[in-house]
């Protein structure tokens, strides 16, 4: 569960990594580390901020 809430938000702040997400299966390691390399510069301004704690069951 936690997992996938942080997968969420960083789709949220980082909307590359959801178009990234879906040709994965396409596209070989060096090119993804490529892909992440040319948007890197694109985020380096992007302020992180943590995420609310889990309600606890």
């Amino acid at each position: 569960m936690q997992l996938e809430r942080c997968k969420d938000y960083l789709k949220e702040i980082f909307p590359i990594f959801e178009k990234m997400q879906q040709i994965d299966s396409k596209l070989t390691e060096d090119e993804i580390d490529a892909l992440f390399e040319g948007v890197t510069s694109l985020y380096l301004n992007i302020k992180i901020e943590p995420l609310p704690p889990a309600p606890k069951i």
